[in-house]
C-alpha cells in the first residue's frame, strides 16, 4: 500500500530515542503492567460451565442422566424417597444439575401416568436430534416442570 508524500512512519526506536531516562523508565513500567494485567485477565477471565452453574444452584447436585420408562421404572427410581407418585405425593426430581455428555436427553421420561414433578433442574450438553432434548417427556401424563433451564 503506497501513502502520498508528507506521511513518515515513526518507528518505535525512534520514540524510544527521544524519551528522557525517566521517561523511558516510566514507559517501561506501563508497558510492564499493560502486559501482566492482560495475562491476568485472560487467565483469570475463563469460566467453567459447571462450576458457573454450581453458584446459580447454592444447594444443587451433579446428577447423572436420567432414563425412566413406564410407572414401574419411575417407581423404582424413587423408592425409599417416600413418595408414591399420586397427585397428593408427588415423585419429585429437584435442584440438580445434569451433563447430557452431548448426546441424548438429560431427562428422558416417557410412558407414564404417574405425578411427577420437575424444579429447579439445569441440564447441559444434550444431543442435537430432535429426540434428544435436555427434558424430554413422551407419551407421558401428570408431569410438570418448573424453574428449570436447558443449555445446548
Amino acid at each position: 500500500m503506497r501513502f502520498s508524500k508528507g506521511y513518515k512512519f515513526i518507528k518505535f526506536k525512534e520514540i524510544i530515542e527521544t524519551l528522557t531516562k525517566t521517561h523511558k523508565v516510566l514507559f517501561f513500567l506501563l508497558i510492564t503492567l499493560i502486559f501482566f494485567n492482560s495475562i491476568h485477565f485472560l487467565t483469570h477471565s475463563r469460566i467453567d460451565p459447571l462450576q458457573s452453574l454450581q453458584y446459580i444452584f447454592d444447594s444443587a447436585t451433579s446428577t447423572s442422566k436420567i432414563f425412566i420408562r413406564g410407572n414401574n421404572e419411575l417407581d423404582l427410581y424413587f423408592t425409599g424417597d417416600g413418595t408414591d407418585g399420586s397427585p397428593s405425593n408427588p415423585h419429585i426430581i429437584e435442584n440438580s444439575i445434569i451433563n447430557a455428555n452431548g448426546f441424548g436427553s438429560g431427562i428422558h421420561i416417557q410412558q407414564t401416568n404417574r405425578s411427577l414433578i420437575i424444579r429447579n433442574v439445569t441440564v447441559f450438553n444434550s444431543g442435537s436430534l430432535s429426540y434428544e432434548g435436555g427434558i424430554y417427556i413422551l407419551e407421558s401424563e401428570n408431569v410438570i416442570v418448573i424453574n428449570s433451564t436447558v443449555y445446548r
